[in-house]
């Protein structure tokens, strides 16, 4: 179906709504998604690709006496919608009964803005090529020494509209800059760890790329020349990157109510309990104007809003879609996810932590000895807690100060260890696409030369 706008969707997405009533559906909710895509993608150096596309479609979810059926249709084609409801309706009727299965009701919410740049639409692939073209510039020009092994810029269009039949009608349009680089360096004789950097926008003007390439070639040529350490147990600073892949990461799962409900979460009944050092405050807010995971409404049109789910290393709260809150008597904290091609799922938008009173140079002097870790690449098992990976762009550090560059090394430990014995959080933030990261002086943690 060509020419699709907002207003035919809304009353294609109504008439969907009306035509699974009456087809014996209790409930039913459609959601459309339409995003338009430019991407330009870098590869050795060069940009390999520039492509262009639209993914569009329908999600539509009915409930018909306590079960649930879903079915997705990328066609806006009348008959394609009905067929598709039929279908979900057929589904319904061969699954189980579940009293949680209930759709939210309409509520209102405090408007986000800065989420859309109308220039997007002025955006082409010839500016998508120029982009990756100047990332790559002043990548060799910052350093010859540096080599991009990928790398992209992308734009995006995203409109996304959800009619339910309990009286929820939300429209929702949204930019987005988005982009990455990664590679290494090499000077002849010794060759850098791999380094990854990324960011995103919601407007044209505020795109940052040579931030993100300063980022990339100071990590990638800082860690030339690096030196083996000996294996000790000790101090380690956690990058906010490093810190997203072993702690936050894995706290994203310990507070997904789903993950809770089944027992999968050391956390459960822990709300109001110490399950940290009370350094931690962490939360989620899908309402800061112009953030990269903002919205006015989650995947099943229920208002975001800000949830502190630590608060000075106390538990307070889940993460729920409206179903895991049903299950809790509880109502959802705007965090269902997802596409139109399932039903809803439960994921952070914003996750933040709250910044320290000291400076990350500050805790550098404070250590005696110990690494600061760049990146971390390994495995984290969120249930029992243990960790255990490489370290990448590390530095050593004695006697209060940055010695030298360390080549990959192991580090393992506890995350629940290390939530306890949190010793320090930096002033300094970092975003990270939907995170919003400080470094973290954590101890006790086993580190094994390479």
């Amino acid at each position: 179906m060509k020419n699709l706008n907002s207003i035919s969707i809304i009353d294609i997405c109504e008439k969907a709504v009306n035509f699974g009533l009456e087809c014996g559906a209790d409930d039913i909710e459609v959601f459309s998604s339409v995003e338009k895509t430019i991407n330009s993608s870098i590869e050795s150096n060069a940009v390999k690709t520039v492509t262009s596309h639209q993914l569009q479609g329908l999600g539509i979810r009915v409930i018909k006496s306590g079960s649930l059926g879903f079915a997705s249709t990328n066609s806006y084609d009348v008959i394609d919608i009905k067929n598709t409801i039929s279908k979900a309706l057929k589904i319904a009727s061969m699954v189980p009964s579940d009293q949680f299965n209930k759709l939210p009701e309409s509520k209102s919410s405090s408007l986000v803005t800065k989420l859309y740049d109308p220039h997007v639409e002025e955006f082409k692939i010839e500016d998508a090529f120029e982009k990756t073209s100047n990332m790559i510039l002043t990548t060799k020009e910052t350093d010859q020494r540096i080599s991009i092994d990928s790398g992209g810029f992308s734009s995006s269009i995203g409109d996304s509209i959800l009619i339910n039949s309990n009286g929820i009608k939300a429209e929702e349009k949204e930019s987005l800059f988005s982009w990455n680089i990664m590679g290494m360096a090499s000077n002849g004789v010794d060759v850098s760890n791999f380094d990854v950097q990324y960011g995103g926008s919601r407007s044209l003007k505020d795109i940052s790329l040579s931030q993100s390439i300063e980022e990339f070639a100071n990590n990638v040529t800082s860690s030339l020349g690096s030196n083996k350490i000996e294996s000790f147990k000790g101090d380690v600073i956690l990058s906010p990157e490093a810190s997203l892949d072993v702690l936050i990461e894995p706290i994203i799962h310990l507070v997904n109510s789903k993950n809770v409900q089944k027992g999968l979460s050391k956390f459960k009944n822990k709300l109001n309990d110490s399950i940290s050092s009370e350094l931690l405050t962490v939360f989620d807010d899908g309402t800061i104007n112009g953030g990269l995971m903002s919205s006015n409404f989650d995947r099943e049109g229920v208002p975001h809003k800000k949830t502190i789910i630590i608060d000075s290393g106390i538990l307070k709260s889940y993460l729920y879609n409206n179903y895991s809150a049903n299950k809790d008597q509880l109502q959802s904290t705007g965090n269902a996810s997802g596409s139109y091609r399932s039903i809803p799922s439960i994921s952070p938008t914003n996750l933040m932590l709250e910044p320290g009173s000291s400076k990350l140079s500050q805790i550098i002097t404070s250590l005696s000895k110990g690494i600061l870790v760049t990146r971390f690449s390994g495995n984290v098992n969120p249930i029992s807690g243990e960790f255990s990976g490489v370290v990448k762009g590390g530095k050593y550090i004695e006697n209060g100060s940055i010695k030298y560059p360390i080549k990959e090394c192991l580090i393992s430990g506890n995350i629940f260890d290390l939530l306890i014995g949190l010793n320090d959080i930096s002033k300094e933030n970092k975003r990270l696409f939907g995170f919003t990261l400080p470094y973290l002086h954590v101890n006790n943690v086993s580190i094994t030369a390479g």
